[in-house]
């Protein structure tokens, strides 16, 4: 089965000393206003000994939004919308240094990912859309599926119990109405199993790497 990889990304906004002669507007050193950072980016809130602390939002120069609470220049809690080093794109709630609560991860090769994170980590209730069309919804624990679980495939729907990402046991219901119910390994059909056709036949068996060796 694909995985989807575990995010992890820290945001410091850290400010020079010198923010008097950035200001443009109001108070930067210890009240409300507007100052323009060395990157280009602006900060409109609280200040206090010149530094962001309080409630406040600041726009990178590169598109990035951050809204919530800053302490001495560093951003501790709010929503954001960021870029991260890789090239993925979060957008959410953050806290704690980290994406942390309800938000979207959009991965640079198409890929998204909505839901709970915790950590920098899909860690919830959540889902992941791959880029050809194909997702999955259910329970994550370390960036992966793990407990039970929805995989939406073009070839039909699976309903099981995951680990790492991997169906361990549950139900593949085919486009054409069959159905297999039973065990399964790295993805396929393993251990015992039950084949249901469209019409009503059923094969009962122990599967190995998707295939029927022992008919029950």
């Amino acid at each position: 089965m694909r995985y989807c990889l575990a995010f992890l990304v820290a945001v410091f906004l850290l400010f020079p000393p010198t923010l008097r002669a950035q200001c443009l507007e109001g108070d930067c050193s210890d009240g409300r206003g507007t100052f323009r950072s060395p990157d280009g980016g602006t900060y409109t809130g609280q200040f206090r000994n010149e530094l962001p602390h309080g409630r406040g939002n600041y726009v990178s120069q590169n598109g990035g939004y951050y809204e919530g609470e800053f302490q001495f220049g560093e951003f501790i809690s709010g929503t954001a919308r960021f870029v991260t080093k890789n090239g993925d794109r979060y957008e959410g709630e953050y806290s704690n240094g980290n994406m942390n609560g309800k938000g979207i991860l959009y991965v640079k090769n198409g890929d998204v990912y909505r839901g709970d994170f915790k950590n920098g980590s899909p860690e919830g209730d959540g889902s992941y859309s791959f880029q050809d069309g194909t997702y999955s919804q259910g329970r994550f624990s370390g960036g992966k599926l793990n407990g039970p679980g929805v995989f939406f495939l073009k070839e039909g729907t699976l309903d099981a119990e995951f680990k790492d990402n991997d169906p361990v046991r549950g139900k593949f219901k085919f486009k054409d109405g069959a159905e297999y119910v039973g065990g399964f390994k790295n993805g396929k059909f393993d251990g015992h199993g039950t084949i249901t056709l469209p019409d009503g036949t059923q094969m009962e068996g122990e599967f190995k790497e998707g295939t029927l060796v022992e008919k029950k």
